[in-house]
């Protein structure tokens, strides 16, 4: 019994070499000479928004863009048409000090990303490959980095300053301490300074 491949207005693909060249060719534009590419690109140049002329320096561009996503596009000189699993891994990276978090927002976010975060460059890092397309593995540290930068902000009842990485001396009990005493302080010596003043005269008078 032979089988036959129906196509979708019902007919028989025939196996003609058209047919034969369509499934040899290769996946990629590797092959084509360099004028042909030049043509190409001036066909999708049309397509092309030319880069906005105010974001003319690297600050500029972190201030206004802060996140930055990164794939990779894998091509091969064979005629498979398989897909390279590596092509699904989507790279997320924003600077922690765009998210405007507070020291305590920012402690909170710190213990939730672990290892994520690289302090010597102050950036973030969140890396997908759980799903097996680019736009779902896109879509998923988006999701994940606003959903960090939300439970950062609300703060547990029972949290207090010794929970904290390191020690902050705004606010502290230690700080609340020594501003007491050296207002106790000062009011003692202000207190006293009028009785020495009195004393310096009447030994002066009686030198006299």
């Amino acid at each position: 019994m032979k089988k036959k491949k129906i196509s979708k207005s019902g007919g028989c693909l025939k196996k003609t070499a058209s047919y034969t060249l369509l499934h040899l060719a290769i996946p990629n534009f590797l092959h084509l000479t360099p004028p042909a590419i030049e043509r190409q690109c001036k066909e999708l140049k049309k397509f092309c928004k030319e880069w906005t002329k105010e974001l003319d320096t690297n600050e500029k561009i972190e201030n206004h863009l802060p996140i930055t996503i990164t794939t990779s596009d894998y091509l091969h000189s064979s005629p498979s048409l398989l897909r390279d699993a590596r092509s699904r891994i989507v790279t997320l990276q924003v600077k922690l000090r765009s998210l405007k978090l507070d020291n305590h927002a920012k402690d909170k976010l710190l213990r939730l990303v672990k290892e994520r975060y690289n302090p010597e460059t102050d950036v973030l890092t969140i890396v997908s490959e759980r799903c097996p397309l680019i736009k779902p593995n896109v879509d998923y540290p988006m999701y994940l980095q606003n959903v960090l930068v939300s439970e950062s902000w609300p703060w547990e009842d029972e949290k207090c300053g010794g929970d904290m990485e390191k020690y902050l001396w705004e606010g502290s009990q230690s700080q609340l301490a020594t501003n007491s005493g050296s207002a106790a302080l000062t009011n003692a010596g202000q207190r006293e300074s009028p009785r020495h003043a009195a004393g310096n005269r009447t030994v002066r008078s009686l030198c006299w």
